[in-house]
């Protein structure tokens, strides 16, 4: 089975065409140009550092054409591209670096208070970009070419994406080479995305979103594809409505479209044959028709890491019968709902949606009773209740688990509230997300003081905030004289959400 480096592919046939531009640093880089400077730096991890096939690759960065690079060098190498969620604090990233055990990490300069003594704490060793002295422009110029790509096997791991998990540690989701080219096909298919797209991309390259909706399927047909460092609502409208660049893609969370339909130039703003991709959290049906006010369709699209990204989009011209529908399976995947006896049900009937394809990944990395749990008979167990129409589409009911989504971001009610248990007058503690007009969810802590406890809300979301990811921390606090809890003693959340969400 051929897996092929595409950047390549496109270097030798097109290499002046643009390939990336990077709004951060000003960068345009041709195919041609990213191609070389793609092989300087395979070379370079090969013979400098030591690094071969399936070996992890580490980068923590925001947003850039640098992220590109050492993800196509990572493939050129048959090495697995290990991108780290910026925000996360130096004690999750440690663990996550502890696990993964990557032979080098590559960093943005302007994180070196993060990253210098989480490598120094695994005995990683660091190359920086940035700043007055930047190691990775002298490594790749010091650099010769890699000439000839790895040939992989279809299982061979190719990225690794950590999700948070629900005993408060987080799992590393492998992407292989099959599915990593299943899921820029399943999004090549989807999006429309063809060599004259060019897609604007806001979302996090440490996110499966970010890489493949839709900068890996960009690359693989030719196109062209603009990064932001981060997303700002002006400059992204400034984009999305300046006719010289062109914009054809772009894909959010309902936030990144809330922000930028509240700003002044939004009512008069024209966007052609725009694909807005939307997804993260559930979007408000308001949110749709604001949109359509401006000939703009918001597509619904549903994606999970474990398989690799996109598994539902929205067909175009669907979104107003289907509302609240999340769209039909991809090209390359395919759903069934299952009840809790196992059995496969009807349309129109809830129960687990599962998913199958060559998208979904082998599993997690060293976690064999994880990936026993999670992937079974060749099915994905997305952990979302859901129902499917007699047409195909599927509508995500509720969360079997109990994570909830933040402005994009999972958070795992576990992880938190084992933070929480560190504090003294903490007795019990439950979290649960709760709707938030900004960001879709957020954190809401159900607290049952220790007796005579003086614990404030200021108090408990800053100790959280010092631990923890800043969109993980609750934004809420309630003290309880207890929790509710069902026949067998388990806390029933559900109770708390329908309590608390509306206060």
């Amino acid at each position: 089975m051929n897996f092929p480096y595409w950047v390549g592919h496109h270097a030798a046939g097109t290499p002046d065409r643009v390939a990336l531009e990077d709004l951060g640093t000003g960068r345009v880089l041709t195919y041609g140009e990213l191609d070389r400077r793609a092989r300087s730096l395979a070379a370079h991890l090969r013979n400098e550092v030591g690094v071969s096939a399936g070996d992890r690759v580490a980068v923590l960065s925001p947003n850039s054409s640098n992220v590109v690079e050492v993800q196509e060098a990572c493939r050129l190498l048959g090495a697995v591209f290990l991108p780290l969620n910026v925000r996360l604090t130096a004690e999750e990233l440690g663990f996550i670096v502890g696990d993964a055990v990557p032979r080098i990490l590559l960093f943005a300069s302007e994180l070196a208070a993060l990253a210098d003594p989480v490598a120094a704490g695994a005995g990683v060793r660091t190359l920086a970009w940035g700043g007055p002295a930047d190691s990775y422009e002298a490594a790749l110029a010091a650099a010769g070419q890699l000439l000839e790509p790895y040939q992989a096997a279809p299982e061979d791991p190719l990225t690794l994406i950590y999700t948070s998990g629900t005993t408060g540690r987080p799992k590393g989701a492998v992407t292989s080479f099959e599915s990593a080219l299943a899921v820029v096909l399943n999004s090549l298919v989807a999006g429309g995305i063809g060599p004259t797209s060019v897609n604007l991309t806001i979302l996090p390259l440490f996110h499966v979103a970010g890489l493949n909706l839709f900068l890996n399927a960009t690359l693989y047909a030719g196109g062209r594809t603009v990064i932001a460092s981060r997303f700002e609502p002006q400059e992204c409208l400034d984009l999305l409505t300046d006719d010289s660049r062109g914009i054809t893609h772009i894909v959010g969370v309902p936030a990144t479209y809330q922000f930028m339909s509240r700003l002044d130039g939004f009512s008069g703003a024209r966007f052609g044959g725009l694909f807005a991709g939307v997804g993260g959290s559930p979007s408000a049906s308001a949110l749709f028709e604001t949109w359509r006010e401006r000939d703009v369709e918001l597509r619904n699209i549903y994606g999970i890491t474990e398989g690799s990204s996109t598994v539902c989009v929205m067909p175009p011209g669907r979104g107003r019968d289907k509302s609240g529908s999340v769209g039909r399976p991809v090209l390359h995947a395919r759903l069934r709902i299952v009840g809790a006896d196992g059995e496969v049900l009807a349309p129109g009937e809830v129960g687990e949606l599962q998913v199958s394809g060559p998208n979904v990944g082998p599993g997690y990395w060293r976690r064999d009773e994880a990936t026993a749990e999670t992937f079974v008979d060749g099915w994905l167990r997305t952990g979302d209740a859901a129902r499917l129409d007699d047409e195909g589409f599927c509508f995500i009911v509720d969360r079997w688990k109990d994570m909830y989504i933040s402005g994009g971001e999972n958070v795992y009610p576990t992880e938190v509230e084992n933070v929480l248990y560190q504090l003294q007058d903490v007795a019990e503690v439950a979290v649960v997300g709760v709707p938030d007009e900004k960001w879709g969810e957020t954190g809401l802590a159900a607290v049952v003081p220790r007796p005579g406890a003086s614990l404030t809300e200021r108090e408990v979301i800053d100790f959280c905030r010092t631990r923890l990811a800043r969109y993980k921390a609750p934004t809420q606090v309630r003290f309880v004289d207890e929790l509710p809890r069902n026949a067998v003693g388990k806390i029933r959340k559900v109770d708390l959400r329908d309590r608390f969400a509306d206060d």
